[in-house]
């Protein structure tokens, strides 16, 4: 009988490439893997409280995960799983929103617990109210005491790893997993060039994302013959019917696409330079390894990232493309009108882009994910003859997962 995974996640996978390949991943290496969602839509300091009187019900010893569901709708997925599931042997929490309810389902099963540390904490409540901030510290703490259910821990970048193997105690086995796209979805080739060069920029949208003065100094300032392609997920407010100043770059909207259809987008639309540019003062933004950092090496795409920040290291180390001193909107237009006027040096770096995509796969991850699953004693099978394709279910179960 195949062993059983249960990866936890409160995030939206059409949008959340992460847990899609682990699922992949863990076919390959002989896992009956699901996926169960445990978001809950609203309000984020609304969503901290709820999670917050849950923990506290859990940490006393005196409420069931049927108990919590009550307090935190969150948990009413764990639930369904607990009835949907006979048995599972790892539980893989994916995100800090995932960690407490993970914890208490591999408890029900008698699993191991791996945490999948992809986002920070402390950053989310640091420019809130003081009961932001102090509902996060405490939120924190409550973590920190899931976290010793932890027999592994893993991340896409190392600078998370490290916050989070501070909270273990010593020994705990850990491992970086990077974002790497699946090598199913690279591009054969750079798009070769066209007379119109398009910026993209693909994710969210919201707060620390802010594009408007970035939109606004594109659409004034940008050489002509530049279109800024924006894919954007989550809500927003920016003008999708705005035209685009005459005297700089066109602007363009696009849908977003399914987290496993975002290469192909990009492809399609032709784009040859990826925006990851991020204000290095936030922790978040600072230390991820963002999906869409990928997907623009994976779709051939020469990258702008900041200096100080994860994605500034992975595009100086590939050679794809220029690390910006800062983020800025006019270090942006710089950087932008550089490789207009230079492309030699876009069609290398987009090169770069490409071939780094290519040696760093996400199937070279899954010998990490198997190396740690054998380091906490998991059955491993490394006998897989083709790769899972990525986002595919198991043929034995239905693709609508808890």
């Amino acid at each position: 009988m195949d062993a059983v995974a249960l990866i936890v996640t409160g995030y939206d996978i059409r949008r959340a490439e992460r847990p899609l390949k682990l699922r992949a991943s863990l076919q390959d290496l002989g896992y009956a893997a699901h996926i169960v969602h445990v978001a809950e839509q609203g309000h984020p300091l609304a969503h901290r409280i709820r999670l917050a009187a849950a923990l506290i019900a859990h940490s006393a010893g005196f409420a069931s995960v049927e108990n919590a569901a009550r307090i935190y709708p969150g948990y009413r997925a764990l639930v369904a799983a607990g009835r949907g599931h006979e048995r599972a042997d790892l539980v893989i929490s994916h995100g800090w929103q995932a960690l407490a309810p993970a914890a208490a389902l591999a408890r029900r099963f008698g699993a191991r617990l791996i945490h999948d540390a992809v986002e920070g904490r402390r950053w989310e409540f640091s420019r809130s109210s003081v009961t932001g901030s102090a509902l996060g510290r405490f939120s924190e703490a409550m973590e920190a005491r899931f976290l010793r259910d932890c027999a592994a821990v893993m991340s896409p970048s190392p600078g998370f790893l490290k916050m989070r193997t501070d909270e273990l105690p010593p020994g705990t086995p850990s491992a970086v997993i990077a974002n790497a796209a699946p090598a199913g979805v690279l591009a054969d080739a750079p798009v070769p060039a066209r007379d119109i060069v398009s910026v993209a920029y693909q994710g969210l949208a919201l707060g620390n994302r802010d594009l408007g003065p970035l939109i606004a100094n594109a659409t004034a300032n940008w050489p002509k013959g530049t279109r800024l392609d924006l894919m954007l997920a989550g809500p927003h407010r920016l003008d999708r019917t705005r035209p685009g100043a005459r005297t700089g770059a066109t602007l363009a909207f696009h849908p977003p696409a399914p987290a496993d259809a975002q290469v192909s987008a990009l492809i399609d639309l032709g784009a040859a330079i990826g925006l990851c540019v991020f204000d290095p003062a936030d922790m978040q933004l600072r230390l991820a390894d963002p999906n869409k950092l990928y997907n623009y090496m994976a779709a051939g795409m020469a990258v702008l990232a900041t200096a100080g920040t994860r994605s500034g290291e992975v595009v100086a180390e590939a050679g794809a493309g220029i690390v910006l001193d800062d983020h800025r909107p006019e270090t942006v237009r710089r950087a932008v009108a550089s490789l207009v006027e230079d492309p030699a040096s876009l069609a290398q770096y987009r090169s770069n882009a490409l071939a780094f995509a290519r040696a760093h796969a996400w199937e070279s991850q899954t010998g990490t994910l198997a190396g740690l699953l054998e380091a906490v004693g998991l059955p491993v099978s490394r006998s897989a003859p083709e790769p899972t394709a990525y986002g595919a279910a198991s043929p034995a179960h239905p693709p609508a997962d808890t």
